[in-house]
Parts: C-alpha cells; sequence; structure tokens
C-alpha cells in the first residue's frame, strides 16, 4: 500500500510543524477508526483519513514477519462476540491504543458462553498495547487466549460491578512461551466472579506485571493443568480475600518453577518467594529482645540490646557493659555521662567500723554522684534476741540498701549484702544492678542499726560512684563507736 509519494522515507529527514518524522516501522501502518464521523470501514485502505472500522479488518490487511503496525485511534470501541472476533494470526504484528484513561480503545467481550474466547493470539510475535477491555458477560473464563510464543500484551480489564466480572483475563497455552504481560485490573473488593485474573498452561520464560484490585478467590497468577517454568511475577496486588500473601501467586498444578515480589496491599507489606520458598513477607520478623539475666550471652541480640537497658536514665543505669550485659546499654550509658560534662571513672572507697544502734555516718560527698553499695562482714554480727537490722539510708530515710535482719543467718563472715534483704556468700557477686543519683553534699549517707542492738561482729561498707561535677571526691567517714 502507498501511503505517499514518499514510501521508501526521507533520506535526509524531514519534520512536520516543526516535529520529526521518524521512519521507525519497515512495514506498513494501519489506522482504525469507528467513531462517529470517522468515516471507518473495513472496506478503506486503512490510511489515516481513511481508517478500517476494526481491528481484525486491519490485522487481515498484514504481512507475516514484515512489521506492520496497527494504529487505534482514540475513542475506537468495539463490542465482540463470536470466538476469535479478533484473531491475532499473522505474525510480527504490532497494535497500539491511542489515547488516555477511558479515552482509549474499549473491546466489550460478549461471547454466547463464558467459556469463549474473543481474542485468540495464535502467531508469534506480536503485541496489543494500550487497550480497555470490560466484560459484557459474567464469568468469563477465557476472554483472552493466548497461544503462541513471543506475545507482548499491555491492557487494562475494568470489571462493571461485583457481581459483572470475569473469572479469568488471560488463559495460555503451553505453546505461550517467551511472554510478557502487564495487566491492570481494575476489580472489586466484594467481587463474586473472579478466580485468577491470570492463568499459566505450560508457559516457559514468562514476566508477569500484574496491578491488580478486587478479589481473587484463588490467586493472582495461577499456575494450572501443565507446570511452567522460568515464571517471574511483579507488581501491586490487592486481592481483598487474602491477607496473608497465600492468594498472591498459587502453584495449583505443582511442579512449576517460579519467583514473585509483590506489593500486597490486602495482605498489608511487601511479599516474596516461589517454587523454593514459600510467599512470605520481606518485612521481616520483629528482633525478640531477650530478658535481662545472669547467663552467658549466646547471640548478637543479647550483646547488642538487652530489654533491662531500654531506659538508661539518671539514677537507673549502669555504666559498663559487665553491668548492662549489653553494649547498648554501655553506650547509653556513656553517652549521658558525657553529655552531663562528668567522669566515666568508677571508684570505690569503703568504711569499716564497729556497730551499735542508731544512725552512722559512712561516706560524704563534695558533688553529685552517681552510686551503688556493698556490704562485707569481716566478723559475724550477733544483736540481741536476733531482732536487729540493719539498713544504709540518706538523711531523709531513702533507702540505699533494704532493711535485712542481723538473726543468726545472715551477715555471717563472709557474708556480702548487695541489695536483697537478705546476705550470701557467692563467690561471684555482682554489685547491686540499680544506680543512685546521690546529690546531696551537706549530708553523709547512713548505715543504719534500729531493733535490737548489736553485740558483736564488723563490716565494712564500700561505694562504687561515677562523680557527676568536680571535684570527683567520696572522702570514706569512719565513725567508730
Amino acid at each position: 500500500m502507498t501511503i505517499s509519494s514518499y514510501p521508501y522515507g526521507f533520506a535526509g529527514g524531514t519534520s512536520i510543524r516543526n516535529m520529526p518524522v521518524l521512519n521507525c516501522y519497515s512495514g506498513d501502518v494501519y489506522w482504525v477508526d469507528n467513531t462517529v464521523g470517522a468515516g471507518g470501514s473495513d472496506g478503506n485502505d486503512g490510511a489515516f483519513q481513511r481508517p478500517l472500522a476494526s481491528l481484525q479488518g486491519a490485522i487481515n490487511r498484514c504481512v507475516a514477519d514484515h512489521g506492520d503496525l496497527i494504529m487505534v485511534k482514540a475513542g475506537h470501541a468495539e463490542t465482540l462476540t463470536a470466538s476469535g472476533a479478533i484473531a491475532m494470526d499473522v505474525a510480527g504484528v504490532r497494535v497500539i491504543g491511542m489515547g488516555v484513561g477511558r479515552n482509549r480503545p474499549v473491546l466489550t467481550f460478549t461471547p454466547a458462553s463464558t467459556s469463549v474466547s474473543n481474542v485468540i493470539i495464535s502467531a508469534a510475535n506480536t503485541s496489543i498495547q494500550n487497550i480497555v477491555c470490560e466484560p459484557g458477560l459474567s464469568g468469563l473464563t477465557q476472554p483472552i487466549s493466548i497461544t503462541a510464543s513471543n506475545t507482548y500484551l499491555d491492557i487494562e480489564w475494568e470489571d462493571v460491578s461485583a457481581s459483572s466480572g470475569a473469572a479469568t483475563v488471560i488463559l495460555t497455552t503451553a505453546a505461550a512461551d517467551h511472554l510478557y504481560i502487564c495487566l491492570a485490573y481494575s476489580g472489586f473488593d466484594n467481587s463474586t466472579t473472579c478466580v485468577a485474573p491470570i492463568q499459566l498452561v505450560g508457559c516457559n520464560g514468562a514476566q508477569i506485571e500484574l496491578n491488580f484490585y478486587g478479589k481473587a478467590s484463588t490467586a493472582a497468577v495461577e499456575f494450572i493443568t501443565t507446570a511452567s517454568t522460568d515464571i517471574n511475577v511483579t507488581g501491586a496486588i490487592y486481592n481483598a480475600t487474602d491477607t496473608t500473601g497465600a492468594k498472591l501467586v498459587v502453584d495449583t498444578i505443582t511442579g512449576s518453577t517460579w519467583y514473585a515480589s509483590v506489593s500486597a496491599g490486602a495482605a498489608g507489606g511487601t511479599f516474596a518467594g516461589g517454587s523454593a520458598a514459600a510467599m512470605a513477607s520481606t518485612a521481616g520478623a520483629t528482633p525478640v529482645v531477650p530478658t535481662a539475666d545472669s547467663t552467658a550471652n549466646a547471640n548478637i541480640a543479647d550483646v547488642i540490646g538487652n530489654k533491662s537497658d531500654a531506659a538508661v536514665l539518671p539514677g537507673n543505669y549502669s555504666p559498663y557493659v559487665g553491668g548492662t550485659a549489653s553494649v547498648m546499654g554501655a553506650l547509653k550509658a556513656l553517652g549521658w555521662l558525657a553529655q552531663s560534662g562528668s567522669s566515666s571513672v568508677i571508684s570505690t572507697v569503703f568504711s569499716t567500723m564497729p556497730l551499735a544502734n542508731g544512725n552512722h555516718g559512712c561516706f560524704m560527698s563534695q558533688g553529685p554522684v552517681m552510686m551503688r553499695i556493698l556490704v562485707y562482714t569481716d566478723s559475724a554480727l550477733t544483736s540481741t534476741g536476733g531482732t536487729g537490722t540493719l539498713s544504709i539510708i540518706d538523711y531523709l530515710g531513702n533507702t540505699v540498701l533494704p532493711v535485712t535482719a542481723v538473726d543468726g543467718v545472715n551477715f555471717q563472715t563472709g557474708h556480702w549484702w548487695a541489695g536483697a534483704a537478705t546476705t550470701t556468700t557467692s563467690g561471684i557477686l555482682a554489685f547491686d544492678g540499680s544506680w543512685t543519683l546521690w546529690y546531696d553534699v551537706t549530708n553523709p549517707l547512713y548505715l543504719r542499726v534500729a531493733t535490737g542492738a548489736l553485740t558483736a561482729g564488723r563490716i565494712t561498707v564500700y561505694m562504687q560512684y561515677i562523680a557527676l561535677q568536680q571535684p570527683e571526691v567520696v572522702p570514706p567517714a569512719a565513725y567508730s563507736i
């Protein structure tokens, strides 16, 4: 068909209204338009001003593997009733729809029964792009059938209502190898018809890009009848019936080899998987932070962030790895110290004294410190009737070490007192894990003897501390009675 006086193009190039005209296609170009006033007829030659009235009329004029192009004008619409109403049976033909949105060409599928295919792609190396499709009959199972290799399909399917939609839009045979499908499916989240928008039968090599909104009872993409191989599925899928990702891609026939990575709206995340591993969220499980214990760290979670160090604040933290049981706890502690301009030096001072009833000063500070207390029994303590008690308090009576009975069981020679209301002879004993902010620079900490007088014994009171300001001195105050 001669479409101009220059059927072989322009050797030096040309332009129309300052737009370059490119000689992109080796074959002929046919225009299709049946809108009112377009004068479309399958008896025309398919020139821009003399368009054909149907897609099939244009396909019938094409030559196999000639690189022919069919341009379908915006607003063109066809109602398809017969099986193979559009038969892509000429190899190498490309169909492109013009327009945007609902102004694009529209094909309405209205066969005599749901199992009839109105569009059959049976020739290799063909493509259909930018066409809108919709059902004229509910429950269609194969409105578009692909039975040839190297097919490129980029279309949109729009269901009419929740009860008027397709069961499946695209069905292949085992001959549909090296397939590319880009399907935008606009459905309803309460659909009663959709089963699986795309069903592949025995395909070898397919790239599926599916953007789906609706409710597919079985899957968004399903492998049936014969196992498919080398299938890759991507896209954004909102399958209202699938909140776990189990109905994104389903290998019903089993034995297919495939991989998928999709955004799953109803399941709330991105899912990936395939024939080697089931579809699963790629977000990963929320890290489990172990509770504090004395067991040796067994994994990186123990070391990096122990649960007990979640809130490192002034007055309640351990400033070194051995105390916090985690790297994160130590970093928090040292970070807080750095912000306050204080020293991270850990010092130990002690006071030794005989004991009697009353409050006995142990330590004085010349500045605010973070501190904790440990007491060692040099010789066993006894009290009148075994009723005496010990505690360590500040001048307001706030407890640093709790009231502990001197009852012939506690405070035996070699016992340590480290925060509990009992003492122990443990060979390895950490200081009390609760650090206290002590900021009173005018009053000492007291060792309080109460209830029953102490009759014998001796203890040493140790303080481990970090000075928060200069001078960083906590001199021992040994008050002998």
